[in-house]
């Protein structure tokens, strides 16, 4: 797995997807994973996952995505894997009510932003999820 640049033609919608294999691109906790690197200027529409393989832990662990260096949870707030079943596939995490995006309000990012996934608690062992952003490239 690596991040997406999000490059793409300017203004107009367009979808990232990156697919995470925990059990070949590692899965420690603590240490944020970059997801999707933003252009300044981009607009993020809308963001969800989908659970190809269950994610799998000796522990609790928990997933979140959020802004690096930022708030962690700015997209999708911290849940428990218990929560990320095989097949399942996540709401519109940005027609929740996290920090930018109170009232399905679209969040637009100034300067260059990378979003990334943050697992806590404890390590995976294994687990597939595809992350979708569907975003707007800055100008």
């Amino acid at each position: 797995m690596s991040k997406l640049t999000i490059q793409g033609i300017k203004g107009c919608k367009q979808l990232g997807h990156v697919v995470y294999d925990f059990s070949k691109d590692g899965g420690a906790f603590g240490t944020p994973i970059d997801l999707f690197k933003m252009s300044a200027d981009s607009i993020v529409h809308d963001f969800w996952c989908e659970v190809e393989v269950a994610p799998l832990s000796l522990g609790l662990a928990t997933l979140e995505v959020g802004i690096t260096g930022g708030d962690t949870d700015a997209i999708m707030a911290q849940d428990a894997i218990a929560t990320f079943a095989l097949d399942l596939v996540s709401p519109d995490a940005m027609k929740g009510a996290d920090l930018y995006n109170l009232g399905n309000l679209k969040k637009k990012y100034t300067a260059e932003t990378v979003l990334s996934l943050l697992i806590g608690t404890a390590a995976l062992t294994a687990g597939k999820v595809h992350f979708y952003c569907e975003y707007s490239a800055g100008y």
